[in-house]
């Protein structure tokens, strides 16, 4: 008998374990309130637990009731209907509720506020005045894969040197490309 009261207690245990812990956990209610819903649950539980233990200890009136209904002696009566057992039972539930956490965290809603930003006039650059680059003849170009040249002027460059003012950006096989000021030129190899 021991073993199916510890079963059936285990399981509404665990039934009241999984029902707090999915509905009521994270609940702003539940969590601002949690010690008191814990003290009224266990306060609840040794009430219940001292009513049961009370009527227990009381003696029988005459033999009539030695049988209870049913036909089950007087003192065998069935653990579930006794307040003892629930008021035990109670006094767990106060103490899973106050130690329980939520099985998995909830998302928080993502509160998104719409800002109505003033529409800005678009900004008028002044043109770009033409860039004059200095004279530049190219004479030759290697195109290594590791390293390509160029000869400018007679000067041997790579890419990312300056020629004068000017940087080379790009070497192909019969053209260098130039930047100046946001500008671009491009040198073709003469034949």
């Amino acid at each position: 008998m021991i073993w199916t009261i510890l079963g059936v207690s285990v399981g509404v245990v665990a039934i009241f374990c999984i029902a707090v812990g999915e509905l009521a956990c994270g609940e702003a209610f539940f969590e601002d309130h949690r010690q008191y819903i814990s003290l009224a649950l266990g306060l609840g539980g040794v009430g219940l637990w001292s009513f049961g233990r009370w009527k227990a200890m009381q003696p029988a009136k005459t033999e009539e009731t030695l049988l209870v209904e049913g036909g089950e002696p007087a003192g065998k009566t069935y653990f579930l209907r006794t307040s003892q057992y629930w008021g035990a039972i109670v006094i767990v539930f106060g103490l899973v509720a106050f130690f329980i956490q939520p099985l998995r965290q909830k998302a928080a809603p993502a509160i998104i506020a719409a800002v109505a930003v003033p529409a800005r006039p678009p900004v008028k650059l002044p043109p770009l005045a033409p860039v004059e680059f200095p004279k530049m003849k190219m004479q030759g170009v290697n195109t290594s894969i590791l390293q390509p040249s160029a000869t400018i002027n007679g000067q041997l460059y790579f890419v990312g040197d300056k020629v004068g003012a000017a940087v080379v950006t790009a070497i192909d096989q019969n053209s260098a490309t130039l930047e100046l000021s946001g500008q671009t030129k491009v040198l073709y190899l003469q034949k």
